[in-house]
């Protein structure tokens, strides 16, 4: 199975305590890059790509999307400080 993870950059509505900066997109797009690394080295995955703010993510023979969701809910929430994830759909 194929999906597609949106992206988008931080605004200012996305402040909050926790989170009280935006990153320049040149930081964010650093971590991006980092992300998609990570999502390479799920076992579910076999392999994901991003372009345009869109992560392609291609599941091995075997796995579902319950093994992607429950991988992505593990990632270093570090990430969800430069940027934020807007949709996971299914592509064929």
């Amino acid at each position: 199975m194929r999906y597609q993870l949106k992206l988008e950059y931080l605004k200012d509505e996305d402040l909050r305590p926790e989170r009280p900066i935006i990153p320049e997109h040149e930081e964010a797009d650093m971590y991006i890059r980092a992300f998609v690394e990570d999502i390479n080295l799920f076992s579910c995955t076999e392999i994901a790509s991003e372009d345009n703010m869109v992560v392609q993510i291609m599941l091995a023979d075997g796995f579902q999307l319950e093994d992607l969701h429950k991988n992505l809910k593990s990632m270093n929430p570090k990430y969800l400080e430069m940027f934020k994830t807007t949709g996971l759909f299914s592509i064929s």
